[in-house]
């Protein structure tokens, strides 16, 4: 493995470290989503529009400007008839700016950032003077806004500010989450992720339509699953009912079940067992994720080596750490050579999680080990962050046989690649 190929893979878990995805390659570099903060923003915010862009123009490498015909104004003293300005900046380059002739969105936005590099952006005094800046660093804004939904959202921010924090906004923010196109709704989940005694505000009609938005056709995974986070993190009770009478039929949807392990923190028992062994992937996931009792830890322990679904042996493994700990090393060490490289960082993840009673044994691990074993247990040395394993990564970074070994211990200590043999 060549020093660039190390770098590269050795990035891979740095990035799992950090919490973020490895990459994957798109066809075609797509436009900035949005959809940061929308209902925070059109609470607080000056002014928030509905519009079609046009006249989209580059004002020098990073700074962005268009008009808006104002189809709709949601917030802020804005002439309907006016042609309002707007600006962006585009940080990412590489991908087309985030607004084109001819969209249609809604956009929040705020006044012009005072730096004076807009000066020069925007020379021409009347032009800056009615131009706007879109909020939250250009991702304030949705894609073609339903008519429906951008009915509801006129009658939620026509309620009084104490209406939309009780029950009363609950319910039309749940209205949007039901029915609202996906790019809204998740705005609308974000909100409601907000309020701190949602369950206080839900009566089991209005648990009913969460679980009800839970399973849109339409709803994107990650909608799915921050519906599921949120049933979760707020123990919405509400939502029990509904959800116990979906896993009560013959075939479940998996993000019920998902749902009611998060509510109850785990799925034991008959039901855990039944979908460790079920041949559908998706229900094997969600027990992977959740399942207890010992006779599931002996099912983990199996599926953590010859599930056929690399995200199912990953969330196996995690689980059974999770459990088990310091009991669980054993079968973590053996998924080390998967060969899959999420369950290898897995796998690796777990191990770290136990500190620094693993560090011998993966140790161990680096100098025997395959390749990919050992650049599993570089990463897992790497997490561990304890003066034990940094020690070890400083002694394989100078003295592994193995120059592809030496250079991924090197980078895990933060020395530059360039200083390699």
């Amino acid at each position: 493995m060549n020093r660039l190929g190390s770098f590269a893979r050795f990035a891979f878990w740095l990035a799992l470290a950090a919490g973020t995805a490895w990459p994957v390659l798109a066809a075609e570099p797509v436009p900035a989503r949005g959809g940061k903060r929308i209902f925070e923003c059109l609470e607080q915010g000056p002014v928030a529009v509905v519009g079609e862009i046009g006249a989209v123009r580059e004002l020098d490498v990073h700074g962005r400007a268009a008009e808006v015909s104002i189809e709709r104004v949601l917030t802020g003293a804005i002439d309907p008839e006016a042609r309002l300005s707007i600006a962006w900046v585009e940080q990412a380059l590489a991908r087309p700016t985030r607004f084109a002739d001819g969209d249609r969105v809604l956009v929040c936005l705020e006044p012009l950032p005072p730096q004076s590099i807009w000066l020069s952006r925007l020379p021409n005094p009347e032009l800056r003077l009615r131009t706007l800046f879109v909020a939250e660093d250009g991702d304030a804004f949705l894609r073609r806004p339903s008519l429906g939904g951008l009915e509801l959202i006129q009658h939620y921010l026509a309620l009084a500010t104490e209406d939309r924090n009780g029950p009363t906004g609950v319910d039309y923010l749940l209205e949007i989450l039901e029915g609202a196109e996906p790019e809204m709704a998740q705005a609308a989940l974000e909100r409601l992720g907000g309020f701190a005694s949602l369950d206080a505000m839900l009566d089991d009609a209005a648990g009913a339509r969460l679980v009800n938005a839970l399973l849109r056709p339409d709803a994107p995974a990650s909608l799915e699953s921050g519906i599921v986070a949120l049933i979760g993190r707020g123990r919405l009770e509400r939502t029990r009912p509904a959800l116990e009478a979906l896993a009560a039929k013959e075939r479940p949807p998996a993000s019920v079940v998902t749902a009611l392990a998060e509510l109850d923190g785990d799925v034991q028992g008959a039901r855990a067992l039944f979908l460790l062994e079920s041949p559908d992937k998706a229900y094997r996931l969600a027990a992977a994720r959740h399942a207890a009792g010992a006779e599931a830890e002996r099912r983990l322990r199996a599926l953590s080596r010859s599930d056929p679904a690399p995200e199912v042996r990953a969330a196996a493994i995690t689980r059974l750490v999770a459990l088990q700990g310091d009991a669980a090393v054993d079968t973590a060490l053996g998924t080390l050579d998967d060969p899959e490289r999420s369950v290898r960082a897995a796998g690796a993840r777990g191990l770290a999680s136990l500190g620094a009673s693993v560090v011998p044994v993966l140790r161990h691990v680096v100098d025997t080990g395959d390749e990919q074993a050992a650049e599993a247990a570089v990463g897992a040395l790497r997490w561990t962050e304890t003066p034990e394993a940094h020690a070890e990564l400083v002694e394989i970074a100078e003295l592994h046989p193995d120059p592809a070994v030496r250079t991924l211990a090197a980078l895990a200590i933060g020395k530059p690649i360039g200083h390699q043999d």
